[in-house]
């Protein structure tokens, strides 16, 4: 007897993991910088997206470690915006 599954998964939230410092910092990206950037009219190609990133010294997948930031060149000079917004999200 030859059986099939099928099944369809509904459109729902994105649940990140955030456990590891690697994975926070998508969830950054995706929870800080690409809302800004569609405020902006703009949208942003995740691949390119590396501004995010955990320093050299840090295990990635370790729940601690240090996150680098570079300040995405859109914007320059809206330091206080950005950190602001990554606050709020940390602070969640």
């Amino acid at each position: 007897m030859n059986r099939k599954l099928s099944f369809t998964i509904a459109d729902g939230p994105i649940h990140w993991r955030t456990h590891r410092i690697m994975e926070l910092c998508d969830y950054l990206t995706g929870s800080v910088l690409e809302p800004l950037y569609a405020k902006d009219g703009l949208k942003c190609e995740r691949r390119f997206m590396d501004f995010f990133t955990f320093d050299n010294t840090s295990d990635p997948l370790e729940p601690v470690g240090t996150i680098k930031f570079n300040v995405p060149p859109l914007f320059a000079g809206r330091v206080g915006e950005l950190e602001s917004a990554i606050r709020r999200e940390l602070a969640g």
